[in-house]
């Protein structure tokens, strides 16, 4: 699952990196505490004709960017760390199971932990909506009405098959046509074939979507070269 520019790291890191963030190939390690270094010029990329997003979803996952600027203050119960407590969304569960879950394991919370330590801290003091565990999960399922690639894909022409694939370009169209905006799709092999694995959707942060940046879908386009770029989306189905 893509993440955004910079690292992953606990908020701690994000308030106490130097301004601008890492490059996403560089490790998360904070530098000493103190006040941030005196401004000096930088020669940076250029900006982006939208806005950043603040956080790409998919079926699998949520995530949270650096903030915009770094705070002068950062109070201290934004450092520590906000662990997973999975009584925190109890009343969340049986919706998550549906709507944010991971198939290839057994235990949900496992995943939950990971999504929420990893990604969902990123928003804390910074996305009011997002701003804590229950917060957080809750509003990513509500954003996800509205959503669905299996009807958004039907409606184009493209189904659930074990002997018909597509190309990355005609599902990217396809989900553009319907949506308005670019969400990527990214894909997993399974030794002989090329399988649709997500689909992932930007959104800003005002939490309105928004096209996904084009490193993100070049990189998700690199992912699906394998098998000459067949992508089969398989039926889905449960025990």
């Amino acid at each position: 699952i893509p993440e955004f520019p910079g690292c992953s790291g606990p908020p701690a890191c994000w308030r106490s990196s130097p301004w601008p963030p890492r490059p996403p190939s560089t490790s998360c390690s904070c530098p000493p505490s103190g006040p941030p270094p005196a401004a000096s010029p930088r020669t940076r990329s250029p900006a982006p004709a939208t806005s950043p997003p603040a956080w790409t979803r998919s079926r699998c996952t949520a995530c949270g960017p650096p903030p915009p600027s770094p705070p002068p203050t950062v109070p201290d119960e934004l450092l520590r760390p906000a662990g997973y407590n999975k009584s925190l969304i109890t009343d969340l569960y049986d919706t998550m199971v549906l709507e944010w879950t991971d198939y290839l394991h057994t235990d949900p919370n496992s995943f939950w932990k990971h999504e929420w330590e990893k990604h969902g801290r990123c928003c804390i003091g910074e996305i009011s909506a997002l701003d804590g565990e229950h917060n957080y999960f809750q509003h990513g399922l509500r954003m996800l009405e509205g959503l669905s690639e299996q009807d958004v894909l039907a409606s184009q022409g493209i189904f659930p098959s074990t002997n018909k694939f597509y190309s990355f370009q005609q599902i990217q169209a396809a989900l553009k046509d319907v949506y308005g905006f670019q969400p990527f799709i990214q894909c997993i092999g399974d030794g002989t074939h090329n399988l649709l694995r997500t689909m992932n959707v930007c959104f800003d942060l005002n939490l309105r979507p928004m096209d996904c940046p084009d490193v993100y879908i070049t990189a998700a386009e690199n992912g699906c070269k394998g098998h000459n770029g067949q992508i089969y989306m398989l039926p889905f189905t449960t025990n």
